[in-house]
């Protein structure tokens, strides 16, 4: 069993639910490829192949009412009620064929045969689309890449088991109908069966719940969506362009099959219905072999050709392939060239090219992925047959020259397919992840004019509350918007407000773009003229210095000196000291202000810790041991920020490594000034940010830090750098790793989870470090986005985000961290993290 497992790359525990979508691919294959198959032959038989135009123009039309249908019940069904509904539809029409033919004859007529036909290939389609749906709840992109093989090969064990039938001649039409009766019945419940005992996993960006009035849940929504993605765009007319390509080669190659077998004679058709004619056995032979190429292809072949050269390069095969058919097709007329299109239409266009856009298709927006699959299914592929079938009415003698042609076209969207790919595996990210380095001009930028005006009155009701951090939060926000018909409601709101709300807002003003507007000027008078509050007064006369519209003499002319307001009992009394020596200091100011920092009063630490950053040059250097220190005690923001700004006016390298040091806990806009300020010290700082980077006893957060500062001032040194430092730290994070799930194992006496928990939290730690460093140093793109993701709870996002990193890291370096970021069982990755250490010890 296990050499089985790794025959088919499945991983321990998996086989028994990959055997149950293996058998569900198989039965609904043998049941609908048998249905469609024998129609395609008897329709030869008893029409001809120069009916064929008319039966494509019909089906495409048929397929385009089908694909309304799809799409209405995608948006109020569940992928399992409709795959049920589509098989049950699908036993009532054979179960109808089988009747027609037991009460009379209706194979002299030729609508009999044009309806098993059509109807053939919309069961195929439907049913195609239903089962990819289906098993697409139950897996993530890199489950995918391992099972969907297996699956594949599964349908077309059951496209050869119909090529056997069909070759053996053993049913006529009445027995044929019962038998795809059966089949049909038989994957009805098998579904009922997987979807009652397997657990389907459900992505966080999912489709709204039914019955929902989610805006995004609309057609409008949809086609706006679909329009904003080039990725998806491609995929449709490449999948189009793949349609038109089947239509123009199997017309071709059938049209030569119907000039070298003659029809069955009457007294056999009237006997079998055409079942033993001799195209029907000719095409069962060959559908047998193709489906027999095909089963090997998909289960030895293919998954590896994905895991060595990656998804998009395999969708050049089929256009390369086709050109090359159509190419000596054009110059001999030959059996050979026939079958050779044979074998691209029945082969590579379904071991490969439905295989490619069953992964590709998890680069589309992520809310759409189902709607999106039936549309291109079930409205693209139909009109691509439709503009066949209408070419064919006019062009069957140069047909053939058409498709070299359109086998060109294919191969450039190819191309330009494989150039949308990465970046639309990161939009998914992006749209799915949560965002923290955004500021909140961006968040409001991202918004719809519509959701703008709903998030403005929303924020002018929660400024009604009576918590005045949540008011300030309103506040911000609101002036974020950039919008003078705002600032004016906001204006008129914060006028009744109490005197620290008042004071909050004024400090907001002056870091907006409204700060010297005329209307904020009037507002600020009115308020000195109605509220007497000196408090108040202060903070209007500070911001109008700091704006410079008037001098500190001017706005307080009759005002003690600072010195003697900073001994004073009184808080307002001292801020206004503190205020004042950060605008007009004195040459022991900064002395002066170091003790508030550490205040009891919030207020008076901020502004003193912005006065000091203020004011605070190269001299006081003296002074840094102390900054540091607060830096590393404070938890409050505004003090952080000042105290880093502060520092980096010092402008001493030797505070490189203690700054660092205490950035463990910054948060995001921290670490942009830590970055800020030491890539201003200049290329000095590199020797020292690379002493950070390989050392193992500072934290990962820091060393990353560095490497990021690194990257900024001389990003070819540390690419230079960049392959023993990664090797190094997968050594580590396969150290964590083994250890955390082997540890308890070797000590089962002995409880050691928290030490279990102290080893996965420094996996975790080393695995970001991994990824943000070669987001730094250039080798994956947005490694923030991709470090947050791979943290994901859903499997679905973790797994775009291998993808990702097989798209843009170098093979070497993916090779070694597939193993750690990867969705293997447990023990998989200890076989592989032991299987390591054996290799290195043995090298060593």
């Amino acid at each position: 069993m296990e050499t089985l497992c790794r025959l088919f790359n499945i991983y321990p525990g998996e086989g028994r639910n990959a055997f149950h979508f293996a058998l569900l691919g198989f039965l609904w294959a043998v049941g609908i490829t048998t249905a469609w198959k024998f129609a395609d032959a008897l329709f030869l038989v008893h029409v001809g192949a120069h009916s064929l135009p008319t039966a494509y123009t019909l089906t495409a039309c048929g397929m385009l009412g089908v694909a309304s249908l799809l799409l209405f019940a995608f948006h109020h069904l569940s992928s399992y009620k409709i795959y049920l509904t589509a098989l049950f539809i699908g036993v009532l029409f054979y179960l109808a064929a089988f009747g027609l033919m037991t009460q009379g004859s209706v194979t002299d007529t030729t609508w009999f045969w044009y309806a098993l036909k059509i109807f053939g290939f919309f069961l195929f389609s439907v049913a195609t689309t239903c089962f990819w749906t289906f098993v697409d709840q139950y897996h993530h992109l890199q489950d995918a890449k391992r099972l969907y093989t297996l699956f594949s090969a599964s349908i077309f064990l059951g496209a050869a088991s119909t090529g056997v039938i069909m070759r053996l001649g053993i049913l006529d039409l009445k027995h044929l109908f019962l038998f795809i009766v059966a089949l049909l019945l038989l994957t009805t419940l098998w579904v009922r069966r997987i979807a009652k005992r397997l657990p389907v996993i459900v992505h966080e960006d999912a489709e709204p719940e039914l019955g929902t009035s989610d805006p995004n849940n609309s057609l409008r929504y949809l086609i706006k969506s679909i329009l904003k993605s080039r990725f998806t765009l491609l995929l449709m007319a490449a999948n189009m362009l793949t349609q038109l390509l089947l239509v123009f080669t199997e017309y071709n190659y059938m049209a030569t099959f119907a000039r070298y077998f003659s029809a069955t004679t009457p007294e056999a058709a009237a006997q079998t219905g055409g079942t033993t004619a001799e195209l029907t056995l000719f095409l069962g032979k060959w559908i047998a072999i193709v489906g027999a190429a095909n089963l090997i292809i998909g289960l030895f072949i293919y998954s590896r050709m994905i895991r060595r050269f990656g998804v998009t390069s395999l969708i050049f095969v089929t256009p390369v392939l086709l050109i090359i058919a159509f190419s000596g097709w054009s110059m001999s007329d030959i059996l050979l060239f026939p079958l050779i299109g044979f074998f691209v239409a029945e082969g590579t266009l379904y071991v490969i090219d439905d295989s490619n856009f069953n992964l590709l298709l998890n680069a589309v927006p992520s809310k759409l992925k189902y709607k999106i699959r039936v549309m291109i299914e079930s409205f693209f592929e139909p009109i691509g047959m439709l503009i066949s079938a209408s070419l064919l009415a006019w062009l069957q003698e140069g047909s053939r020259f058409v498709g070299i042609g359109l086998a060109a076209c294919s191969l450039c969207v190819a191309a330009a397919l494989q150039s949308q790919y990465l970046k639309a595996l990161f939009f998914n990210l992006y749209q799915s992840a949560i965002h923290f380095q955004r500021s909140i001009r961006d968040w409001i930028v991202s918004l719809t004019p519509k959701q703008q005006k709903s998030a403005e009155n929303r924020l002018m009701t929660i400024l009604k509350k009576d918590d005045e951090r949540t008011r300030q939060l309103a506040c911000e926000w609101l002036l974020a918007f950039d919008d003078q018909a705002i600032l004016k409601k906001l204006l008129t709101q914060i006028a009744e407000m109490d005197r620290s709300t008042k004071i909050s807002f004024i400090r907001l003003l002056e870091q907006s773009s409204f700060a010297k507007e005329k209307i904020v000027l009037h507002a600020l008078e009115e308020w000195l003229q109605q509220d007497p509050d000196p408090a108040l007064k202060n903070a209007i006369l500070f911001y109008l210095v700091k704006q410079g519209f008037v001098t500190l003499d001017e706005a307080f002319p009759d005002q003690q000196h600072a010195k003697e307001l900073l001994g004073s009992s009184q808080e307002d009394d001292i801020l206004m000291g503190i205020q004042i020596l950060g605008i007009a200091p004195s040459p022991d100011s900064v002395n002066l202000l170091l003790p508030y920092l550490k205040s009891p009063s919030l207020i008076l630490s901020r502004t003193a810790a912005q006065a000091i950053s203020n004011i605070i040059d190269n001299r006081s250097s003296d002074m840094a041991g102390l900054l540091i220190n607060h830096l590393t005690l404070s938890s409050d923001n505004e003090v952080r920020l000042a105290c880093l700004k502060a520092l980096g006016r010092i402008n001493d390298l030797e505070l490189i490594r203690p700054i660092i040091r205490s950035s463990v806990h910054f948060r995001p806009n921290e670490r942009r000034r830590t970055e800020t300020i030491i890539c201003q010290m200049g290329r000095q700082a590199i020797p020292t940010l690379f002493d950070i980077v390989h050392d193992n006893t500072i934290h990962d957060r820091c060393r990353l830090l560095a490497g990021r500062i690194l990257g900024r001032l001389n990003l070819d040194q540390l690419r230079t750098h960049l392959s023993p430092i990664i090797r190094t730290e997968i050594e580590r994070a396969y150290f964590y790793f083994y250890h955390a799930h082997t540890i308890q194992e070797q000590h089962p006496d002995i409880d050691l989870s928290i030490l279990q928990d102290t080893l996965l939290s420094g996996y975790r730690s080393v695995i970001d470090f991994i990824i943000q460093l070669l987001g730094v140093a250039g080798e994956v793109e947005d490694c923030e986005l991709l470090s947050r993701c791979l943290r994901s709870r859903n499997p679905k996002m973790r797994s775009q985000v291998v993808e990702a990193l097989e798209k843009t890291c170098e093979t070497p370096i993916f090779r070694l961290i597939r193993p750690l970021v990867d969705d293997m069982p447990h023990p998989e990755k200890n076989a592989c993290l032991r299987q390591r250490q054996k290799n290195a010890l043995e090298f060593n």
